[in-house]
């Protein structure tokens, strides 16, 4: 079964070597949107806490491992083939505390790896990388495949349709696009991707309101752009902190759909 991947490790390697040189790892506290928060509710609802080992499937830079390690008590890895990306990660974790040997890179997709640790980790995860192939459901099957009996799998992806198909394809271009299966960005598509796996789904949904932060935008090349990619960016601020607070109040539980969610979960179970 062939798995064609719709981006490059030089595209990645060079992602990862701009966030190493510009030490951004080294701050503590970052701006939490709307999504972020939403997709920690779900997760502290949804997964169990304790001395789990869980992995991340293309985990650089592992900020998402640790705050895993932090709120919910695992033991994080993550495996990554970017070299880049596999230092930056090795520095994340031990900036907080956590070991950076359980950072390996490794080709998830080869056998050697999913030979080694079939039946491994009690939550194996990935947060937008199985829309970076063609055959989703064979990675699916390699995410499946690393989970113990009765473990979690929890997988996320962007969502690339109505608002915010326009604002990336704008800023980011065509290019940026071709490197994304948009075709499983619907949440019926992306349900049926673990039906053939003995999977129980636990949750499934859009999430967040909008999140200009999905927005990718490489050259800074073009003024008018300029402007106005920052004038979302702070737009999109002040409105991840009103969401926050109609999160509060219960205002907004059903404003999540497929027009301006910018994320879809996935949550399921190992029978």
């Amino acid at each position: 079964m062939t798995i064609k991947k719709l981006s490059t490790k030089k595209h990645w390697d060079t992602n990862y070597q701009e966030q190493l040189e510009s030490k951004s790892y080294l701050k503590n506290r970052r701006f939490l949107s709307y999504s972020e928060v939403i997709f920690w509710e779900i997760a502290e609802k949804y997964l169990p806490k304790g001395k789990f080992k869980i992995l991340e499937v293309g985990s650089a830079p592992g900020v998402k491992l640790v705050e895993f390690h932090k709120k919910m008590g695992y033991e994080p890895y993550g495996i990554e083939y970017s070299s880049h990306g596999c230092e930056l990660n090795k520095e994340v974790f031990k900036f907080n505390n956590c070991n950076p040997k359980n950072v390996l890179q490794a080709d998830f997709l080869s056998d050697e790896f999913q030979n080694k640790y079939k039946n491994s980790f009690d939550i194996v995860t990935s947060f937008g990388f199985i829309e970076h192939f063609d055959n989703v459901e064979a990675i699916i099957n390699k995410h499946y495949n690393l989970l113990k009996k009765d473990g979690y799998i929890l997988i996320t992806i962007p969502n690339f349709k109505g608002i915010n198909f326009h604002l990336r394809n704008y800023f980011a271009g065509k290019e940026s696009m071709k490197m994304h299966n948009l075709e499983i960005m619907d949440i019926d598509t992306f349900n049926r991707l673990f039906d053939k796996n003995n999977i129980k789904k636990i949750y499934s949904n859009y999430y967040g309101i909008f999140d200009f932060f999905l927005i990718y935008y490489p050259n800074r090349d073009n003024i008018i752009k300029n402007i106005l990619y920052y004038s979302f960016f702070w737009i999109n601020v002040g409105l991840s902190i009103v969401f926050k607070v109609l999160t509060k109040i219960k205002l907004n539980n059903k404003l999540e759909n497929k027009k301006t969610s910018p994320f879809i979960i996935y949550i399921g179970k190992k029978r």
